[in-house]
């Protein structure tokens, strides 16, 4: 019944007549790394990627440390780069939603960063989307105890260890979609923030992130997700082809 409800918005999209984002007809979950016919002097590198930052809701009413406490959390982080330890991208002083706005761009110039390190031609997407290319989408998410996708509180009290984050990828020679949808019929368990549902018809990978990650551990995710647009891209070339 978990899986059913958060694929729910799936059935919604295709009664609305939208096409699939990348891969027309799909009638399943989509992953990113999904094949089909291959051309062989095709260079996924050619395909300019663009870089949304992605979403993330912030728990309300957290305060920053007085400034009497500010200067700990800094001698932490440099004895964790003496050590040889990554920095952590967040920073106790801040309140939450300075936390949130730190980690949505952090993440957005390390993904760009990390393309551009690979041989792509990448960069964060402006006002106005243009009309080839990929566009990369993300959503932070938390599972409640019955599995639900919720969507993720940065500084909230629930219980889940770690962040799920899901990163659609768009192919912008094709009708938008949102990657979810916020769903008002049902709730998540106390706590954590509201139920999505996901759209199943956007290849889609899920990444596990610490709440309060290092600057490496989002470098590495970066990574996972340059590698595997790579795949996408490779496997589906003809949609991409001049």
């Amino acid at each position: 019944m978990a899986m059913a409800r958060a694929y729910l918005f799936s059935s919604v999209v295709l009664l609305a007549g939208l096409a699939p984002a990348l891969l027309p007809g799909s009638a399943g979950p989509v992953s990113i790394t999904a094949s089909s016919a291959r051309n062989s002097d095709f260079n996924p590198k050619s395909v300019r990627v663009y870089v949304s930052l992605f979403d993330v809701n912030a728990a309300p009413g957290k305060e920053p440390a007085a400034i009497a406490q500010a200067p700990a959390p800094q001698k932490a982080q440099s004895g964790a780069r003496a050590s040889g330890e990554s920095p952590r991208v967040l920073q106790d002083a801040e309140t939450s939603s300075k936390q949130a706005e730190r980690l949505k761009a952090f993440f957005g110039d390390a993904l760009v960063q990390a393309l551009r390190k690979n041989g792509f031609n990448a960069a964060p997407v402006g006002s106005t989307h243009p009309e080839k290319g990929v566009l990369l989408k993300g959503v932070f998410a938390e599972m409640d105890s019955q599995n639900h996708n919720c969507l993720a509180i940065l500084g909230g009290t629930t219980p889940a260890p770690r962040f799920v984050l899901y990163v659609g990828a768009y192919n912008l020679a094709r009708p938008d979609q949102p990657l979810y949808r916020v769903m008002s019929m049902e709730n998540c368990d106390a706590h954590y923030g509201p139920l999505i549902s996901l759209n199943n018809y956007i290849p889609m990978e899920k990444y596990e992130v610490s709440k309060s990650p290092t600057e490496d551990e989002v470098r590495k995710v970066c990574g996972q997700v340059v590698a595997n647009v790579m795949a996408l891209l490779s496997a589906n070339s003809a949609a991409f082809s001049d």
